[in-house]
């Protein structure tokens, strides 16, 4: 049977996975976004920076009052291509769905022993994140690669 031009068995594995197709924001931003928007975002907040396979603008110390314990920016040619959060259960981005998946972005969810949770926003066309994504999507048992 087809629905929508989709077998039965396709639209089975569409059900296990939320697909968003927009660009989801994160802290107010979004993939592509520039080091300046990330220091106009936290404008009161120090942030170091890392160079290696990425640009990186790395928090010196909790942000948002403390409900953000951790946050680190990834950019390639000057565009946001990564966001890794740790999120103290207080903070409005704490709860979700594990995974979203569109074709260009991943965000995945992950509790931590200590409460808080590990929240990972992935640009899935970006060649040094794009093996980090499909990793992401495979482990939840849910997620098609």
């Amino acid at each position: 049977m087809v629905l929508g031009g989709m077998g039965a068995t396709q639209l089975a594995a569409q059900a296990c996975v939320l697909v968003d197709d927009g660009p989801p924001r994160l802290l107010g931003l979004r993939l592509g976004a520039t080091p300046d928007d990330v220091r106009a975002r936290f404008a009161s907040e120090s942030f170091r920076t890392e160079l290696g396979e990425d640009v990186a603008l790395v928090a010196e110390s909790p942000l948002e009052a403390g409900v953000l314990p951790g946050a680190r920016f990834e950019f390639h040619d000057g565009q946001l291509v990564a966001l890794r959060l740790r999120l103290a259960d207080s903070h409005p981005e704490f709860a979700g769905q594990a995974l979203l998946r569109s074709a260009q972005t991943l965000l995945h969810r992950e509790p931590e022993p200590d409460g808080t949770v590990s929240v990972v926003l992935l640009s899935r066309t970006c060649p040094t994140h794009r093996d980090e994504a499909l990793r992401l999507a495979a482990e939840d048992s849910s997620a098609l690669p």
